[in-house]
């Protein structure tokens, strides 16, 4: 009775020329995975079927604000993991065939995004199911490849047969149609292009985008997503995006990217250049970084590495892989050296935790830019302080932002007269003296200096025939 007075209320609007802003949705679990959410609206409607992405709330109702004024029966499939509904496949194909003859849609159409592309491709080739059109959004084709997210993260049900979906789809002969969104600027997804480039069945149009793999959240947001589930269930053209269009480029660099995922996981593979500077996903770049440190290309990882950290890889926290290569002993200093400075831009906790190391002492010593010396000493703790000033001190002389140095010194409190003094005994060819006597200055102008500090001071003007300070703050 209640589905019935909804759908006689749904006619009332609809002959009014709209549907209501929210019909409630039918609630229920289907099988021991599975979800379902459903809106009848009145028999003879197109019925349209969504299998939604791993990854989202269990409970959020996905889907039903896009799809309150479409006029058709849905049915949504959410799985509680990234199963990609193998568990509840049976009940899932018998619940589809059970609403098509109650509802006795005029067409059926289907829908899903990532792990749920791979169950609208399923769908579509069921021979026990009607489906006119089968929509996949950054689908999975394979799901054996040991790279792939749905073995990694090894939610994939045991002792079941993965079909191939490429071999399946050049199979087909049925009269269903398919169109597959592919994007090329997700390096987990570059699998997908190469599986892509073999389907060859007439009855399939795959389309490149270029972008990440959260093809359907950007047409969420810029509006098309709702006139692509109109125009699915109504039958009518649509234009999918096609600013989002991949050029040639975009799709040989997907391919190309393929041997730096797989190297990524330790597979030994050819590395080969490309031009990339307009992908923006930060896992595209860390993956190509770990890929030219296993190859020993220490330019490339530097490359790599900082476009990462500059579109977001450290937004969560620095990379805990970075990490593990600035302690690695095979990494190079210069390399470390890089590491330790980028935790200074994106993630201070890192700083800390690498400067307490055995390691950070050689990188210190010799291998910093003078910029980074100069902050890393606000983070450092009491022995590797000491360190840093002294390097920092030794190398002012040379340095357009000396400044900076005896600021940071001054600013860090630190007593540092007999670094100075030995700076200037051990330069006195290059003045250092006077440099050294400069400094004194600047620090005592910037706080207190101690008795250890005004002594040094009138040795070090002694060293360079200098009489004493004439006025030394007390």
């Amino acid at each position: 009775m209640l589905a019935l007075f909804h759908s006689l209320r749904a006619r009332v609007l609809k002959s009014l020329g709209r549907l209501p802003a929210r019909l409630p949705e039918h609630v229920a679990d289907l099988g021991d995975n599975t979800l379902r959410r459903e809106r009848f609206l009145g028999n003879g409607k197109p019925m349209l079927v969504i299998f939604g992405p791993a990854d989202l709330d269990y409970n959020r109702p996905i889907y039903r604000g896009l799809l309150a004024p479409i006029d058709c029966n849905y049915v949504i499939f959410q799985s509680r993991s990234m199963d990609f509904f193998f568990r509840d496949w049976s009940a899932i194909l018998a619940h589809i065939r059970a609403l098509s003859a109650l509802w006795t849609p005029q067409r059926t159409v289907c829908w899903g995004f990532s792990m749920g592309g791979y169950a609208s491709i399923r769908l579509g080739l069921d021979e026990s199911q009607s489906i006119a059109c089968a929509v996949a959004i950054s689908p999975h084709f394979r799901l054996n490849a040991p790279v792939s997210r749905a073995q990694q993260e090894k939610q994939l049900p045991e002792d079941v047969d993965f079909p191939d979906l490429v071999d399946a789809l050049n199979r087909h002969d049925g009269t269903t149609r398919f169109k597959i969104y592919i994007p090329t600027h997700s390096i987990r997804d570059s699998i997908h292009v190469l599986d892509a480039q073999e389907v060859h069945s007439p009855s399939v149009e795959i389309h490149y985008l270029n972008v990440d793999h959260g093809i359907e959240i950007k047409w969420k947001e810029d509006g098309s997503l709702r006139s692509a589930f109109d125009s699915l269930a109504s039958d009518r053209p649509w234009n999918h995006a096609g600013r989002y269009t991949s050029s040639p480029r975009d799709i040989s660099n997907a391919m190309t990217a393929v041997d730096y995922f797989r190297q990524s996981f330790g597979e030994d593979r050819p590395l080969s250049a490309m031009t990339d500077e307009d992908v923006m996903e930060a896992k595209w770049h860390s993956t190509k970084a770990i890929a030219h440190r296993a190859h020993k290309d220490w330019d490339g990882f530097f490359d790599s590495a900082s476009r990462s950290l500059q579109l977001g890889a450290a937004r969560n926290g620095f990379p805990t892989i970075y990490s593990s290569i600035f302690f690695d002993t095979g990494t190079p200093d210069r390399a470390a050296a890089s590491i330790l400075a980028w935790t200074l831009r994106y993630d201070i906790q890192a700083t800390r935790d690498l400067l307490n190391s055995p390691r950070a002492t050689e990188i210190v010593h010799s291998h910093m830019a003078f910029d980074d010396l100069c902050y890393l000493l606000m983070f450092a703790g009491e022995e590797q302080a000491s360190c840093t000033a002294r390097e920092i001190l030794f190398r002012c002389d040379k340095e357009p932002s000396a400044d900076l140095g005896v600021f940071a010194i001054g600013a860090a409190g630190l007593h540092m007269a007999d670094a100075i003094e030995r700076l200037a005994h051990r330069a006195a060819a290059n003045n250092v003296h006077a440099a050294a006597d400069a400094f004194f200055g600047k620090l005592a102008s910037m706080r207190q200096p101690s008795t250890s500090d005004r002594e040094a001071w009138q040795r070090t003007r002694a060293a360079i025939g200098l009489p004493p300070p004439s006025s030394i703050p007390k």
